[in-house]
């Protein structure tokens, strides 16, 4: 891993962050292996409905 969490996925507002690219990050740090774009987007629809169906 060549970045750091902060530069590696940080959105442009400089406040926020990519969870797609979070979960890029941290799958990397863990494993040692990269993860495409398609998995981290599929996690974090995966999350994403998890939180909604506990809120309901």
């Amino acid at each position: 891993m060549k970045k750091n969490l902060h530069d590696f996925a940080r959105n442009p507002d400089g406040q926020t962050y990519d969870g797609r690219k979070v979960a890029q990050w941290l799958f990397e740090a863990v494993t040692g292996k990269p993860m495409s774009d398609d998995e981290a987007e599929q996690l974090v629809a995966e999350a994403k409905q998890r939180a909604a169906d506990r809120r309901r």
